[in-house]
C-alpha cells in the first residue's frame, strides 16, 4: 500500500503510471563504442543482473577494441557503459551491432564447448537487462569458431528471437517497450570454451528503427476493460491521449494494475489549499513519480508518505 498526499481543489482523478527520467535521443545512432582511444569504460560480467565475471578473467584496451581473456570456464560477457543505457525506446525496432571474434583460442586437443548451462540466462549470447530485474536474451547467435571480426547485427523487435527470462518464451512488443524504456545493461558473450582463450569485441552500435512508423508509438493509459490502470502502446492513428510523461511500465505485460482504495478527505474547500490523502497500490516504481491529475491538470506538490 501507498499513500499520497497533495493539495488538491476537486477530486476528480486520473492516475495510470509513472515519470521517469527521459534521454534525448539521436535519431540514427543512439550510442555507440569504437574503441579508438580506450575502452570507453566497457567492463565484465556474469549472465545474471549484477554478477560479476569469474576473477581470472582480465581485460585490456587493444587498438580498436578491447580484448578479454581468461583461464577457467565459467561463462562471462563484455558490459556495456553507461551511454548505453537509460531511456532508449528510440532503439525499438532497431538494432545492436558488433564485431567479435577469438584472437586466440584454445589447441584442438583442449578445444571443448562449456557444457549446457543449468541457468538460462548462462547459455544467453546477448542480454539486455531491466532496471526492475528481468533480461530479454539471444541464444545461438555467436559463431565461436571465428578467429577473424565478424560481423553481428541484431535487430531489437519481439520477433528477433527475443526470449523473456521471466517466462522463457518470446517476449511481447510491450515487455521489449518496457526493457528499452528502463535500460539498465547490455551484454555480449565472450566466453565459450572451458580452457584458456582471448575474445575481442569492437565496432558496438545501437541504432534507432529507420522506419518512422516505429517513431509514432508511445506509451498511453489502456481503456480496455481487461486492463484498466495500466500503460499500453498506442499509436498516432489510435487518436488516444496520455498524460505528458507517462512512460512505458518496466515490467510490461506483468506491470501491476495501479488501484485507488481511499481519498481523503471526501471533500474541500472550492478555493483549494487542502491537502488530501490518496491511498492506494503500484503507483510507480521507486525513484518515479506518480502522474495525479485533477480535471486534466496535473495536482501540485505530490508526494510518498
Amino acid at each position: 500500500m501507498h499513500a499520497m498526499e497533495t493539495p488538491l481543489r476537486l477530486l476528480i482523478l486520473l492516475i495510470c503510471g509513472s515519470v521517469g527520467n527521459t534521454k534525448d535521443l539521436v535519431p540514427s545512432t543512439l550510442a555507440s563504442s569504437m574503441f579508438i582511444h580506450s575502452g570507453e569504460d566497457w567492463g565484465l560480467a556474469g549472465a545474471r543482473s549484477e554478477q560479476e565475471a569469474h576473477p581470472s578473467v582480465r581485460m585490456v584496451w587493444v587498438e580498436l577494441a578491447v580484448e578479454a581473456r581468461d583461464e577457467g570456464d565459467k561463462a562471462w560477457y563484455f558490459a556495456a557503459p553507461e551511454a548505453f543505457r537509460g531511456n532508449l525506446t528510440s532503439a525499438y525496432n532497431g538494432e545492436l551491432s558488433f564485431s567479435l571474434h577469438h584472437s586466440a583460442r584454445p589447441p584442438p586437443s583442449t578445444r571443448r564447448r562449456m557444457p549446457p548451462p543449468n541457468q538460462a540466462l548462462d547459455g544467453a549470447d546477448v542480454i539486455i537487462e531491466a532496471a526492475c530485474g528481468h533480461s530479454l536474451m539471444i541464444p545461438s547467435l555467436i559463431d565461436p569458431a571465428r578467429g577473424v571480426p565478424t560481423a553481428y547485427a541484431i535487430r531489437l523487435h519481439e520477433d528477433a528471437g527475443w526470449i523473456d527470462s521471466r517466462t522463457g518464451l518470446a517476449a511481447s512488443r510491450l515487455s521489449f517497450l518496457g526493457v528499452l524504456a528502463h535500460l539498465s545493461g547490455i551484454k555480449i558473450r565472450g566466453s565459450f570454451y572451458t580452457a584458456a582463450e582471448a575474445v575481442r569485441i569492437a565496432e558496438v552500435r545501437l541504432r534507432a528503427s529507420s522506419n518512422p512508423r516505429d517513431s509514432e508509438l508511445f506509451p498511453c493509459c489502456a481503456h480496455s476493460h481487461a486492463r484498466p490502470g495500466t500503460v499500453g502502446v498506442c499509436g498516432r492513428s489510435d487518436k488516444i491521449g496520455s498524460p505528458a510523461g507517462v512512460e512505458f511500465n518496466c515490467r510490461g505485460d506483468f506491470q501491476h494494475r495501479t488501484t485507488i482504495t481511499t481519498v481523503t478527505p471526501r471533500f474541500s474547500r472550492r478555493s483549494g489549499g487542502a491537502t488530501v490523502t490518496v491511498t492506494g497500490e503500484n503507483f510507480g516504481v521507486t525513484g518515479s513519480n506518480s502522474i495525479l491529475r485533477v480535471e486534466g491538470k496535473p495536482a501540485m506538490n505530490c508526494r510518498y508518505a
